[in-house]
């Protein structure tokens, strides 16, 4: 040290010379041995290695104190292989030209043992980082394709109470996790909780459990299984149904029926008694062109609201009911006697399959006029033609033989689509029926189509928004709108038009830009040095350049968040340097005081006195930090000194109350006061926080508006 301590003599004596100081009031400072703080610095933090993952760089001038930054959980590692590769993912540089990983110290680690906060120190400056993980959250999944979301039973073949945990709650659903083992070596594993209210469903109805997904680092999102119990269907619904003879459409006698739990049924007409002996034949083998009252039996299928055909979840079969009730069919011949209305059957259809039915009766059209006999004819058109010639001679004019209290026959009906549904053609109702088929299918769709739609940021790829099971009507324009702070990137996709339930759609969009204006004031003067002005999305990072000559105060400053809603800035900046005569003094009691060359690196063989007073002739700015140089290239921080006005003056003290003392730094001296009407020697005058002040001793000061200079 002795070598050190002769160049720090050295060097303030130079100062001394060039600007007046005393060397008498210099020492020089103890410091550890360089070589043992690096080795320390390398076993406490970890730099990036080769193999490690890197993530977008962040230089240091630029990263935010106390920040926080998301990454991707590091699994299976542990030590200084976890620390390396955390380092990578944060990828803090030394600048922009400089990508050198700056390296990282672990302050804090949650139970997991990742890291939550860790620091990065370049030069003097230290700034923290909060780490935030982004864990994947776990999932429920029904066996395959999530085929057993929803069950189905019957009355008959609904678990018991006993067996409702392994025949329902339990079965065909796991928990799924993509996250691993932890820094401290311990297994992750997901688990399930379950909510029910209920564990007895032997009554027809639809029940719910909900399972909620976890794992050691996270909750996932609820989902719920739907288990239906299918009672008997409403098999009176086909009391008296009846079919017009010919209609061969209506033989297969397939129509939907429900029950009064509001189920769904697909009825088929499976056998059909056509002799006295009630000897069954099939359907096909019906002859629907006789008429007469049939013996049939129906099969029901229980179907969910789009029409599909349900299947036990215990048996894997057809959830399938028989009718065990005789029922009859009766065929309705047009040209019966008496016969004024025929039956008809509308079955609505969407996506091909059959979910309502609309029975009802019309007039009959079909019945064929009695042909008269050929001597009525023959007497009929002797007559006409005489009341013709009759009318004819007389000069009067010839009217068209006209039918007698002719009644037309209503055959057009009202169509009314299954609750939940509406026409999918508005031209289908009302509906007019003109021949023998009287069983006829109309398409429907639902009457609220439910979508989703997924906002996308075009230039990173993220969700920003969804919109989640929406509504809107078949065939409705869907008008969209980008989520806050955002514009559409695609015109077509301003909307779309709604045809399917359960439609995904996902529209990319990017950042709405937003104009912001950056006016630079001097710091000293408040004087606008500079003004800067530009476009850019909401949110985003700007990395702003001072005017020329000037630097950031605050380094914090460099970089802008663009806020739609506050654009505009001031921001303060100071000269690189300037000429400037003055004295300052090194604050008391820091032992010493460093000092920096012009570039503001630390100098390690010259330092001041605390409380030593020096000449200084310029001023200069370093990312931010105001320096007065006190020698050719030793230049002392404005925060570690403070400018004063030599004065040889006496003070007294005002008022009737003891007035205060305060230190070189503005903090109030608790123990210690003047008393009224005081005089004290002054020897200098200094603005400490914004307030002038007078010292009366070595680190003892007065506010100017306290005392009386004599």
């Amino acid at each position: 040290m002795g070598k050190i301590k002769t160049l720090a003599l050295t060097s303030i004596m130079l100062s001394s010379t060039v600007l007046g100081a005393s060397p008498l009031i210099v020492q020089a400072k103890e410091k550890a041995a360089p070589t043992i703080t690096a080795t320390r610095a390398l076993t406490e933090a970890t730099t990036s290695t080769p193999t490690a993952a890197k993530g977008t760089a962040t230089t240091f001038a630029d990263l935010k104190n106390n920040a926080t930054m998301s990454v991707a959980p590091i699994f299976g590692k542990s030590g200084s292989d976890f620390n390396t590769d955390l380092a990578n993912e944060l990828n803090i540089t030394t600048s922009k030209t400089d990508t050198t990983q700056i390296p990282m110290t672990v302050v804090e680690s949650n139970k997991f043992g990742f890291a939550t906060k860790v620091t990065f120190t370049n030069g003097d400056k230290t700034k923290a980082v909060n780490v935030q993980y982004n864990y994947a959250k776990p999932t429920v999944s029904f066996g395959k394709d999530n085929a057993s979301q929803v069950m189905n039973f019957t009355t008959k073949t609904a678990p018991a109470q006993t067996d409702f945990a392994s025949k329902v709650v339990n079965k065909d659903v796991t928990a799924t996790t993509t996250n691993g083992t932890d820094a401290k070596g311990v297994k992750n594993s997901a688990t399930l909780l379950t909510d029910m209210s209920t564990s007895d469903i032997q009554d027809p109805g639809s029940y719910t459990v909900t399972y909620t997904p976890r794992d050691n680092y996270t909750t996932g999102d609820a989902v719920n299984r739907t288990v239906n119990v299918f009672g008997e269907p409403d098999w009176t619904q086909l009391d008296n149904y009846k079919i017009t003879a010919g209609d061969t459409a209506g033989v297969s006698g397939k129509v939907v029926i429900n029950n009064k739990h509001g189920q769904k049924f697909l009825v088929t007409t499976t056998a059909v008694d056509g002799t006295t002996e009630n000897k069954y034949g099939t359907a096909a083998d019906f002859n629907a062109a006789k008429a007469g009252t049939y013996s049939v039996k129906y099969s029901a299928q229980a179907i969910d609201d789009n029409g599909n055909l349900l299947k036990d979840s215990s048996t894997g079969n057809a959830l399938t009911f028989d009718d065990d009730n005789p029922a009859t069919i009766q065929v309705v011949d047009p040209d019966g006697t008496g016969v004024t209305s025929l039956p008809y059957t509308i079955n609505f259809t969407y996506d091909k399959n059959i979910v309502g039915t609309q029975f009802g009766t019309t007039d009959n059209n079909l019945v064929k006029p009695d042909a008269p006999s050929t001597e009525e004819s023959a007497n009929k058109s002797s007559d006409t033609d005489k009341t013709t010639d009759s009318q004819v001679e007389e000069g009067e004019t010839e009217q068209p033989a006209s039918k007698a209290d002719a009644t037309e026959p209503n055959t057009t009906v009202d169509v009314k689509a299954p609750t939940g549904y509406t026409l999918a053609k508005s031209t289908d109702s009302p509906y007019t029926f003109t021949d023998a088929k009287r069983t006829v299918d109309i398409d429907v769709v639902p009457a609220s189509l439910k979508y989703t739609v997924n906002y996308v940021d075009e230039a990173t790829g993220k969700t920003v928004k969804t919109d989640k099971d929406q509504t809107g009507t078949y065939g409705s324009y869907i008008s969209l709108k980008a989520p806050e702070g955002y514009e559409l990137s695609n015109v077509v996709d301003r909307g779309f038009t709604l045809k399917k339930d359960g439609y995904e759609r996902t529209v990319y969009v990017s950042k709405r830009n937003v104009s912001y204006v950056i006016t630079f004031l001097d710091q000293e003067t408040g004087r606008t040095i500079g003004i800067t002005t530009g476009e850019g999305a909401d949110g985003d990072d700007v990395t702003l350049t001072a005017p020329d000559g000037y630097s950031f105060i605050n380094a914090d400053d460099i970089q802008m968040t663009i806020n739609k809603d506050n654009p505009n800035k001031s921001i303060e900046v100071a000269p690189n340097s300037s000429d400037f005569m003055g004295t300052l003094t090194t604050y008391p009691n820091s032992g010493y005081t460093d000092l920096y060359s012009s570039k503001g690196k630390l100098l390690d063989d010259v330092v001041l006195s605390s409380n030593s007073n020096w000449i200084t002739d310029k001023k200069i700015y370093v990312d931010g930090v105001k320096y007065y140089r006190v020698a050719t290239n030793e230049y002392v921080k404005a925060s570690d000194s403070y400018l004063y006005t030599p004065m040889s003056k006496i003070a007294q003290t005002n008022g009737k109350a003891h007035t205060k003392v305060y230190d070189s730094k503005g903090t109030l001296v608790n123990d210690r006061a003047l008393a009224t009407n005081s005089a004290w020697k002054v020897d200098k005058a200094a603005r400490i926080n914004g307030h002038k002040m007078y010292r009366v001793a070595t680190n003892e000061w007065v506010m100017a508006s306290d005392v009386t200079i004599l």
